[in-house]
């Protein structure tokens, strides 16, 4: 996700759901900020190719509602590094916040979001 804000530290906040399966410690944590800093979120969504592109929406979408947080989702099919690299080149957040994974395919996705981010990334872990 993606904060924005023009008054506090952090402007925009940007969360990353990768695959179907959705972050929500890193979720919450970006809805906190959110508020904290009265800052937007953009939510990006990517999914590889070869999988299939059927997401409920509708649980993060009316978790983040319920908060009335200022937010836009993005949902974007490709190569996951790219487009979670381009998209926030386009956005230029000041801090990504993304969940970690117990799958080693998402645990690389994170360490190479690490890698070549331009800003802060703020890595969340599961409860256990």
């Amino acid at each position: 996700m993606i904060l924005k804000n023009t008054y506090q530290k952090f402007k925009d906040l940007m969360t990353l759901t990768v695959k179907i399966g959705l972050s929500y410690p890193a979720i919450i944590q970006a809805i906190h900020l959110a508020e904290f800093f009265n800052a937007e979120i953009f939510i990006v969504h990517a999914i590889s190719e070869d999988q299939n592109p059927a997401f409920d929406k509708m649980k993060i979408l009316n978790r983040i509602l319920w908060h009335q947080t200022q937010h836009e989702f993005l949902e974007k099919a490709g190569d996951v590094i790219d487009i979670i690299t381009k998209t926030s080149d386009e956005l230029n957040p000041d801090l990504i916040l993304m969940g970690t994974h117990s799958d080693q395919t998402q645990k690389s996705f994170t360490i190479e979001i690490v890698k070549k981010s331009s800003c802060p990334v703020w890595v969340i872990h599961p409860e256990k």
